[in-house]
């Protein structure tokens, strides 16, 4: 029944990323790390990436370890603190980002600093995106203007579309959400839907998402967010 419930918790699919067999991961690797003593400064000065893997001090002090980082780190700290650069790549992490056009995932880097920084800021909040109302009386005509804030993980324009059409009847104006996508910033906006005012188009229609490239000629809103 264990093994059942422990395969059901840690199982990734192929390709796929699961926080739970990850974070499992890393608690063995800080574990084999203080039975060898391969941290710390003295560690750090070795020379050779040979010598370094093959040092071992026998002081088998893993698993007090991971009993202290249990007691002491939360899931963001924990990973901040003992998230390293051969962990990453033993494990063959990589950040990934979904291309706009075909809707299929694709590695853009296996940086270590820019998958820590993604993999952060996916445990960050839950995992949901920042996004703050930046004008409240956009264009000085009523509209609402939201931006997300840039941590490394792309708004699913999908889900923000539907959550934009939510806004528009409750807010009875158009809405604006200013999101980057790839190395651009883009502005989607559901403007009126031709009906009644906070009311969907003609014959029931949702009003359409529109997209369009931020630039020099956009109005910009009462407050910046990057």
């Amino acid at each position: 029944d264990y093994a059942d419930k422990l395969w059901g918790v840690v199982f990734t699919p192929r390709g796929g990323f699961n926080p739970y067999k990850m974070g499992l991961e890393l608690f063995r690797d800080i574990e084999r790390r203080w039975d060898t003593g391969q941290h710390g400064a003295a560690w750090e000065g070795i020379d050779g990436l040979g010598a370094k893997h093959a040092f071992d001090d026998k002081s088998m002090a893993g698993r007090e370890k991971i009993f202290e980082v249990r007691a002491i780190y939360n899931d963001v700290s924990f990973i901040d603190e003992f998230l390293t650069e051969d962990f990453v790549e033993r494990q063959r992490m990589h950040h990934y980002r979904r291309d706009s056009a075909s809707g299929a995932d694709r590695i853009v880097s296996r940086d270590f600093e820019t998958v820590k920084r993604a993999l952060l800021a996916r445990i960050t909040n839950m995992g949901k995106p920042f996004v703050y109302v930046v004008d409240a009386n956009y264009l000085n005509r009523g509209e609402l203007y939201l931006a997300h804030q840039w941590s490394g993980m792309e708004i699913e324009i999908a889900k923000a579309g539907e959550t934009l059409r939510n806004l528009r009847r409750l807010w009875g104006r158009p809405v604006h959400l200013q999101a980057r996508v790839g190395d651009d910033q883009w502005l989607f906006s559901l403007k009126d839907g031709g009906g009644d005012e906070g009311d969907e188009g003609d014959g029931g229609d949702a009003p359409e998402l529109k997209r369009e490239k931020i630039g020099e000629e956009t109005p910009r809103p009462a407050h910046v967010v990057e």
